[in-house]
């Protein structure tokens, strides 16, 4: 794997301050080199999304010309948070989504003034145009008359597009069966959107707008901001040991400070669902970089108890299903001696409130129910 290509840092330097948006997927994407591949695409790797390029071509092309192939991937990106047509010719389909593309960056898109242009070989609504078709530059009625000339466009051994297309679909359906790679998605698009468009034309920022302005809240986000805020509030941290260095004084000391915090997830029927899940282990994922995590599951009784370490949501198994009474947990964390450090509950909120909290004081993530007051701070 390979850090950003020199020609598109080039380019990304100057998208940091005319182009901030688009700069915040080049900064995000990771990078492979491949022969195999004539042009560029995008796929995905163990991580997150990475670019395929070809060396030659990146060379082969003018500072707008690579502009404009960037802002084309970027494109494809975005579209994998919305629906694409499945039922549709993945060859032809690709074809025919590519020219409205083509045609608006060729015509109306510019960044900081430069006009973007794509390379020589890229199909446009002239070609078709010349070839009878006499519709709108819309994708569908484009892909209906590729389909008629479908003897020419499915061709597989012919290069038609800018752009290898043929990981998208299967990129989606990664992300779709992967609610925790698609929040990773739309947590960059909504920075990205944070940052601004700069110098970007308005052409070019109005499509942006009508792709993502659908999306839902990113309840992961809130999640999170606030789980740090509550956590960053509390004085009580954990000393770890210092490694023996033969260098040092052989004696151990203490090195740094862990700051511990208690995760308690209500896996009852009415709470336990995939997306709840996923946005709740997004957050407490990004959390366990720097903070340690005990892992509480609980429904009628306290089902778990374990450290949470990175990753770890991907071999966790949620165990519970049944009714909720949160007293055991309060209980149990007395029990244990778990009372002294910052606690985060998440449930639905459909619980006996009577509850005795002996000393601890969480902080609640309703997920439903949100009208119901808690004794401490909630969500």
């Amino acid at each position: 794997m390979k850090k950003i290509p020199e020609l598109i840092e080039k380019i990304n330097s100057q998208w940091v301050f005319n182009a901030p948006f688009f700069s915040e997927f080049l900064l995000n994407f990771s990078y492979e080199e491949s022969d195999a591949l004539p042009t560029i695409g995008v796929s995905l790797n163990s991580k997150f999304l990475k670019i395929v390029y070809n060396k030659k071509f990146l060379e082969s092309l003018s500072s707008p010309e690579l502009q404009g192939v960037l802002i084309h991937e970027i494109m494809h990106v975005i579209r994998l948070t919305k629906n694409r047509e499945q039922e549709k010719k993945h060859k032809l389909w690709g074809i025919a989504s590519d020219i409205p593309i083509n045609e608006d960056i060729m015509v109306k898109w510019t960044i900081n003034n430069t006009k973007l242009t794509l390379p020589k070989q890229v199909i446009f609504l002239e070609t078709i145009t010349k070839q009878g078709y006499d519709g709108v530059c819309i994708a569908e009625p484009i892909y209906d008359f590729l389909l008629t000339q479908k003897d020419k466009y499915g061709d597989d051994n012919k290069q038609y597009t800018i752009d290898d297309h043929s990981g998208l679909e299967d990129i989606k359906k990664e992300i779709e069966d992967n609610p925790l790679l698609q929040a990773k998605l739309n947590d960059m698009i909504d920075n990205a959107k944070a940052r601004g468009y700069g110098g970007t034309s308005s052409d070019l920022s109005q499509m942006i707008d009508n792709l993502i302005k659908e999306k839902s809240i990113p309840i992961e986000k809130i999640i999170f901001r606030n789980i740090l805020k509550c956590i960053s509030g509390h004085s009580l941290k954990r000393k770890s040991w210092k490694k023996i260095n033969r260098r040092d004084n052989p004696l151990k000391g203490y090195k740094k400070y862990n700051q511990k915090f208690n995760v308690v997830i209500d896996t009852s029927g009415s709470c336990w669902s995939k997306e709840i899940m996923s946005r709740f282990f997004y957050s407490i994922d990004s959390l366990s970089q720097k903070y340690s995590i005990n892992l509480i599951e609980f429904d009628t009784q306290i089902k778990s108890h374990k450290d949470y370490r990175r990753g770890s949501w991907k071999s966790i198994a949620i165990n519970g299903g049944g009714g909720t009474d949160i007293q055991p947990v309060f209980d149990y964390m007395k029990e244990k001696h778990l009372s002294d450090v910052p606690t985060v509950i998440l449930t639905d909120g459909e619980f006996d409130r009577r509850l005795n909290y002996y000393d601890i004081k969480p902080l609640w993530a309703i997920i439903q129910n949100n009208e119901y007051e808690f004794k401490f701070g909630k969500l």
